[in-house]
């Protein structure tokens, strides 16, 4: 992962002084998802058993259950100090969700409620695996292709919805080149739908800082820009067509305001946590644009929902040819992935400093 490479600098630990564990009958479980919360220190904490065999209910045990908060700076920058992070993360609560069934949201300090962050959010990990795509099975995707891909992929997934990101510094370059104002993007009148799609695959029409750096430098990506401007298109023609009701899958963020993030935060937990599929959320910023901002990215739960992506291109897309398994699929979309999260982090946070935050038994 990104933040690997640099020296230790400092760190400080937030106790939370108990144990959390629960024990689990089949009287308790209702549907796929058994969810629980207790508060501890005044801090509220939520876990979840994903029970989708009824057979193995009978009494799960929630492990995941952090008893400490360990803060690390990995590399010294201009922001956020150790004590801005360390006070930001023992007042705030903690809903654990599982990860196969939520969104990935987008790497944004503008975000002010509790998220998974990842590059690019559900976009950006659907584009690294058609370009995964390409590379392991030697054939070029296009746009009818990817829209049959995705539309399958809405229809196949765990989550609620399929999200992306903008912001409205990247909707009013594209107002200004074709000369109109008061653009709804989510929902802009037909007429106007070709003219935008010219300008919204190009950098300064997207607010996404990930797929903005991919499209605007491929070369330092080692990826082909094509597969991702036609799953721009994509996105975008499905989004618009309110007789598809696949655009109902889909969740467009438009942010206001600019970026002042000052920090670059990796959230890390402990194995049972992982083995279980959960994740924290993690607010990027409480309230308005004075107040500490932050770059969130939960590279352990990317990995866990790359296994679900990685076995839908390998069931539905490369249907079990050219050589294609899960395993090898997962393998090298987290190998890009860490390119891509490498790249791009040092891109939009060259000079913040760079802090692990552990949640840890």
């Amino acid at each position: 992962m990104l933040l690997i490479f640099f020296l230790h600098v400092a760190f400080g630990t937030l106790t939370l002084n108990e144990e959390l564990e629960i024990e689990l009958s089949a009287s308790q479980v209702s549907g796929k998802d058994f969810e629980s919360s207790m508060t501890v220190n005044g801090v509220e904490y939520q876990t979840i058993c994903d029970c989708t065999d009824p057979e193995l209910a009978t009494e799960q045990t929630v492990k995941c259950a952090p008893t400490n908060i360990v803060i690390t700076q990995e590399r010294e920058g201009e922001g956020a100090t150790l004590d801005d992070l360390e006070e930001k993360f023992s007042s705030e609560t903690y809903e654990w969700v599982n990860v196969l069934d939520s969104s990935f949201r987008c790497l944004d300090g503008r975000i002010t409620e509790g998220s998974l962050g990842a590059p690019g959010g559900d976009f950006g990990e659907f584009a690294l695996a058609l370009l995964v795509y390409e590379d392991m099975s030697g054939k070029r995707v296009d746009e009818d292709s990817i829209r049959v891909y995705f539309l399958e992929y809405l229809d196949w997934m765990d989550q609620e919805y399929f999200y992306w990101c903008t912001d409205d510094d990247a909707v009013g370059s594209v107002e200004k080149q074709i000369g109109v104002e008061g653009i709804d993007i989510t929902n802009p009148r037909e007429g106007l739908q070709s003219s935008l799609l010219t300008y919204l695959n190009q950098p300064n029409g997207v607010g996404d800082l990930h797929i903005k750096n991919l499209i605007e430098s491929p070369e330092l990506y080692s990826a082909r820009i094509e597969a991702i401007e036609h799953f721009i298109t994509v996105f975008y023609k499905v989004l618009w067509d309110k007789d598809d009701y696949h655009n109902e899958k889909i969740y467009l963020e438009v942010f206001p305001g600019s970026h002042n993030e000052t920090a670059f935060v990796e959230i890390r937990a402990y194995e049972d946590c992982i083995v279980q599929q959960v994740a924290p959320l993690v607010i990027p910023r409480n309230g308005d644009a004075d107040n500490l901002s932050i770059f969130v990215n939960h590279a352990f739960g990317t990995s866990t929902k790359r296994q679900q992506i990685s076995k839908f291109f390998v069931d539905k897309v490369a249907r079990n040819q050219d050589g294609i398994t899960v395993d090898k699929f997962l393998s090298r979309m987290n190998h890009h992935g860490l390119l891509f999260l490498d790249v791009t982090g040092e891109l939009i946070a060259e000079k913040l400093p760079f802090y692990t935050v552990a949640f840890e038994n």
